[in-house]
């Protein structure tokens, strides 16, 4: 994920009236949004579509070796709702923003967010985008604010 992701979060926040903060050292999120009565600690994204267009696949771990041994025990680490209030994953390719709840990826390697329909029918436990998608509204942080 790129600073250039985190700029353009912050933009969209402050263009719905969002007052955006950065911490001052690296930590486990990346913004602050102030929406006056509560402070949200924000973690932001970025990813692709998968080869068949049909999904998106966010990664949420982050992994590390001990310092100078790569052959050591290799930890892995997921965000927590202790540590992040919100998830927004943007992606480049259809442009748009996604708001997720920590009920959604709290201690996850991963989460999908689809675009289309399963082949199979299944409905359960299936996360459609568009119930995400930050429009030009502040609705979608209610749950959270």
């Amino acid at each position: 994920m790129s600073k250039l992701t985190e700029l353009r979060v912050a933009i969209k926040a402050q263009e719905n009236g969002i007052l955006v903060s950065r911490p001052l050292f690296e930590g486990r999120y990346d913004l602050l949004f102030d929406f006056g009565s509560k402070i949200l600690r924000v973690q932001v994204k970025e990813c692709s579509c998968t080869k068949d267009g049909n999904c998106i696949c966010v990664s949420l771990s982050s992994g590390s070796y001990p310092r100078g041994n790569k052959y050591g025990k290799h930890t892995k680490r997921f965000y927590t709702s202790d540590e992040v209030d919100v998830l927004i994953v943007y992606t480049p390719i259809t442009g748009k923003y996604y708001v997720l709840e920590p009920e959604i990826w709290n201690k996850k390697s991963y989460v999908n967010l689809r675009f289309k329909q399963t082949v199979n029918g299944q409905g359960k436990k299936i996360n459609y985008a568009k119930n995400y998608e930050w429009g030009n509204s502040n609705e979608i942080f209610a749950p959270m604010i």
